[in-house]
């Protein structure tokens, strides 16, 4: 047993003389302070993992000594990174304040979809920029953020919402106009309805693309059919026009007749026309 106990003595001086050596190396190291401050509080936990050992007090003064002088420029990085912290509170407080306010000014005055969109965005590009924050504090911001969100997006749903009805009903006075007999009024109708769906504001993208497609198909149908009129008028003409150059020409051609062949003539174009 004696020698056993030796042996952990012994092992774990070892030990110790190997992570005062790592320690002494950290002191050079160009790691950043961060992962400094990590890697020695590692090295404590393993040397009190060790226990006692030989010449434990003057190894401990070794450790200790490199210890502190390791970690010197941490202390200047967790001062700053402190006062980061700080910052970044006041600057997420400030931005929790002005979309409060943004919030209340939606009451007086329209908004619309793309505006909630762009908010949003900005609100949660600032708000991880704005990282990290002390965890003591953060939870109470975090509330108070996220409640915020919410409202936007709870707002853009409802704009959403009423944004689909709008291009529902645009739709169906689309369709509407395909069977009206004034193709004219119903093409100029169909432009306004156009106008109007420019201005109805957007839905998701799946609902928007999906709404689209079916408002476009009834638009095109009222311009197809004026289109199909037209061609259907112009080939009439194209037809009236050949069957009167073909009598203009057997008029031409009677000029030429005698009288016996004229009379004949005569008969046979009064039973055509």
């Amino acid at each position: 047993i004696d020698e056993l106990r030796d042996w952990k003595i012994f092992a774990a001086t070892e030990k110790k003389k190997e992570l005062i050596q790592h320690m002494q190396q950290l002191i050079e190291s160009k790691m950043n302070a961060g992962d400094k401050a990590k890697r020695i509080s590692k090295f404590h936990a393993e040397w009190k993992n060790l226990g006692r050992s030989n010449q434990n007090e003057e190894l401990w003064a070794q450790f200790k000594q490199f210890s502190d002088k390791a970690y010197e420029p941490c202390k200047e990085y967790f001062k700053q990174r402190k006062q980061q912290m700080a910052e970044n509170h006041k600057a997420r407080k400030a931005l929790i304040e002005s979309l409060e306010q943004e919030i209340e000014r939606f009451k007086e005055t329209d908004i619309d979809v793309a505006t909630l969109n762009k908010l949003l965005s900005s609100a949660d590009a600032d708000w991880k920029r704005y990282a990290p924050v002390e965890q003591s504090r953060i939870k109470t911001l975090q509330k108070r953020y996220y409640d915020l969100v919410n409202k936007i997006r709870k707002q853009r749903k409802d704009l959403s919402r009423g944004n689909l009805d709008k291009k529902k009903d645009l739709i169906q006075r689309a369709e509407q106009l395909v069977e009206l007999e004034d193709k004219q009024q119903a093409m100029n109708t169909a432009k306004q309805l156009q106008q109007e769906w420019k201005t109805a504001g957007p839905t998701s993208f799946k609902e928007d693309k999906k709404l689209w497609e079916q408002f476009r198909a009834a638009c095109d149908k009222i311009f197809s059919k004026r289109s199909e009129e037209r061609d259907q008028r112009a080939a009439s003409i194209k037809q009236a026009e050949q069957e009167l150059n073909q009598i203009l020409n057997k008029l031409s051609a009677l000029t030429e007749l005698n009288d016996e062949d004229l009379r004949k003539a005569r008969a046979d174009f009064n039973e055509q026309v």
